[in-house]
């Protein structure tokens, strides 16, 4: 067959540049030239667009797959070729771009003639071998190099992810008696210095966690390496030692990280500098607290490396390496230093340093080596439990409450359970999840004296998690969630209200009551005309500094996979994503509140940073608070939390205290909600359309979180 018809698809999305080389014979075409116009072509897409990449490459592969039926077994063997390295470097791609996912889906594709998802796809690990051995020459010449790569690959995804540890751990050994032999030996040239390096590195990040008995051997003989090797590659072992590993070599951590910053500063990437800086200053915190510019400046030099990118992508992108500076706020916090870690959190994040929080703030790490640890500017404690099966416990439960795949992915043997329905909270399971909870934070061992002297709290992990509804029932008392680092402003008096109501089966009669609540109380209410209002109009609405207080009750869709991209329905044709709304509202000296009244508006990514991709932890700032639910909410619920919280607002309650009211409130119970809510009534709803909606509503509200646990507040 010719080329066009052995991969008709690809070449359906190909560019058609070289027509006469699509129209000759597979068995004829220079195999070099194959993969090179192969490679280009994917190269090209790349450029643009990571998801049309990997469109167009799976495509490629399945091409290559089917054509393997019409060879013979010299030319599958170029067909297995070209899908291994065409696969290999889809997984490179999607790893470095922190598209898990994906990567484990092209690492399992490089050797298989399956393209699924499952765990019975079988995998033909002799074609590497096969390609060694190649008769070929193309093949035999780069088969090692190409190998090596898939190899780093796969140890950095599985280090990073903590997924296909089994496979992993099957190369690994395999291919560690070839490593050491190359040590002792010398690396053969067709590998090359770079790509053997390079690998190895990942083969130790991956062997310290999962292959102890072997991890420092491979620690020592890349150590005793370094002096051979280039510039660039003594950067890499310094990066790598510094990181993990340093234990078993004749340095400490900092030692390396102090010989990566001194020697190989030019050659550093975009987040190397920083990382390096967190790893030394770990050690020495004193010099941190003398002199912070140092630090400063490898941030500015991250900063300023994706300047050139949008503020939520950034956020995103900080949010994917966190790591970099995890170790040392958790040394600032284990040691009470919670402006030191404010500090470095703030600058890290990008916050103005006018507006930077440094001072009166909780710090809760939520998977801290003994528990939970809380830190203050006066106060440090370690609520210890047996944490390796208390969080365990946690996640794994909140992964069924909340219909969840939070990864452990430092956890051998995390058994991830496929949810029914992803994100949609299953209520039976309230209970469990409140008691998973309240035994791994512990806060029934707190008093509210914990709290003196704080103004709100930062939490380490982020996790789908409800700590302040948690906090009011064991505590009495919060705090707000600090998911901006700024300095909140005074807040508002609400004198001017927004309600923007459309959508769900409530909208119109939500609209409706808070109106006549706050209405009555003086406050000045606009209703929205959603039949007359466009995208432009709400946005305009939005930057306004007119309003005190702008109310959404309509629908909310959190993206699980792609959290920047979250919608927010705002009229029948159009919604909003996540990164057209920004938290700087000018000509406002003050605070005003955002209250969604939706789905999901106050969850956010779980990356194992701060919680603050997503509407309520993105849009919260000095000068914005918002209340949002953390998780997809039934009418009845966001009914009466919506109500409640008119009520203690038009009450004279700010906005903070009516949050809590509201909560307090909830955990009191269905009377103590329906005395509010009958007085509302009687008041603003002759036809009784609330009493219709609500008639359905769970008789024992405060017994499940799932009522009482919603609502979060951010600033």
């Amino acid at each position: 067959m010719i080329l066009k018809d052995t991969f008709p698809n690809f070449y359906n999305e190909s560019s058609k540049e070289g027509l006469n080389l699509w129209q000759t014979e597979f068995a004829d075409v220079d195999f070099a030239t194959i993969d090179i116009m192969v490679a280009t072509e994917l190269q090209q897409i790349a450029q643009v667009e990571i998801e049309d990449f990997n469109r167009v490459s799976k495509i490629f592969l399945e091409d290559c797959i089917a054509a393997k039926r019409h060879y013979s077994d010299v030319e599958k063997e170029k067909l297995n070729y070209l899908q291994f390295i065409n696969a290999a470097t889809a997984a490179g791609l999607n790893c470095h771009q922190s598209l898990f996912q994906n990567a484990h889906d092209w690492l399992i594709w490089t050797l298989s003639d399956e393209i699924n998802y499952g765990n019975e796809v079988k995998f033909d690990d002799k074609r590497l071998t096969d390609f060694l051995n190649s008769k070929n020459e193309f093949i035999s010449q780069n088969a090692l190099g190409v190998i090596f790569y898939w190899l780093g690959n796969l140890f950095y995804y599985s280090w990073h992810r903590g997924g296909l540890k089994e496979f992993a751990d099957e190369y690994y050994n395999r291919f560690i008696i070839l490593v050491k032999s190359y040590f002792r030996k010398g690396i053969p040239p067709e590998l090359g210095q770079d790509q053997f390096i390079n690998t190895v590195c990942h083969m130790l990040a991956w062997a310290i966690n999962n292959k102890k008995d072997t991890a420092a051997d491979l620690a020592t003989s890349v150590e005793f390496i370094f002096p051979q090797v280039s510039e660039l590659n003594q950067k890499k072992i310094a990066m790598q030692l510094a990181t993990g590993g340093a234990k078993f070599t004749t340095k400490k951590s900092d030692v390396w990280a102090k010989i990566g910053l001194d020697h190989f500063a030019t050659l550093l990437g975009k987040h190397d500098k920083l990382h390096l800086h967190s790893i030394y200053y770990t050690n020495h915190l004193d010099e941190l607290e003398t002199d912070f510019s140092e630090m400063l400046g490898a941030i500015s030099t991250y900063k300023d490396s994706i300047s050139h990118i949008s503020p939520i992508e950034a956020k995103y992108e900080r949010a994917k390496i966190f790591g970099v500076i995890r170790g040392l706020i958790k040394k600032c916090l284990e040691e009470g230093k919670a402006k030191l870690a404010s500090e470095v959190l703030c600058s890290y994040a990008g916050v103005d340093e006018e507006l930077q929080a440094l001072e009166h703030q909780l710090f809760i790490v939520v998977n801290y080596d003994r528990g939970v640890l809380l830190t203050s500017d006066t106060s440090l404690e370690k609520l210890e439990n047996n944490f390796s099966q208390t969080f365990v416990d946690l996640i794994v439960e909140s992964n069924r409450f909340l219909s969840a795949k939070v990864i452990l992915d430092d956890l051998p043997g995390f058994n991830l359970e496929e949810p029914e329905n992803l994100g949609v909270p299953v209520k039976s399971r309230g209970r469990e999840f409140e008691s998973k909870l309240i035994n791994h934070y512990q806060f029934d061992k707190l008093t509210s004296d914990s709290l003196n002297a704080v103004e709100s709290m930062i939490v380490l992990p982020g996790l789908q998690h409800p700590i302040q509804a948690l906090m009011m029932k064991y505590m009495g008392t919060t705090l707000p969630i600090n998911a901006s680092l700024e300095k909140s402003l005074p807040s508002r008096k609400c004198n001017k209200v927004l309600l923007w109501c459309f959508g769900t089966r409530s909208s119109d009669i939500e609209a409706k009551l808070v109106r006549g609540i706050l209405s009555a109380s003086g406050i000045e209410v606009e209703v929205a005309d959603i039949l007359s209002e466009t995208k432009e109009s709400f946005l305009m609405k939005y930057y306004s500094s007119e309003y005190d207080l702008i109310w959404l009750a309509t629908h909310g869709e959190y993206n699980h996979e792609l959290p920047h991209k979250s919608t927010i329905e705002i009229l029948p044709e159009y919604t909003i994503e996540l990164s057209e709304l920004q938290n700087t509202i000018s000509g406002s000296d003050k605070q005003r509140m955002i209250f969604l009244n939706i789905c999901d508006g106050a969850t956010a990514s779980t990356l194992n940073a701060l919680y603050d991709i997503g509407f309520g932890a993105s849009i919260c700032g000095a000068s914005q608070a918002v209340l949002s639910h953390i998780w997809p909410i039934e009418i009845e619920s966001a009914l009466i939390y919506g109500l409640v919280y008119a009520h203690f607002i038009s009450g004279g309650k700010n906005y903070w205290e009516a949050y809590e009211l509201t909560v307090k409130t909830i955990l009191k119970g269905n009377g103590d909600v329906f005395r509010i809510i009958d007085e509302i009534v009687e008041k603003y709803d002759s036809e009784g359309e609330a009493v219709r909606l609500l008639v359905n509503l769970d008789k024992n509200i405060r017994d499940n979180i799932y009522y009482w646990g919603s609502g979060v507040f951010y600033n």
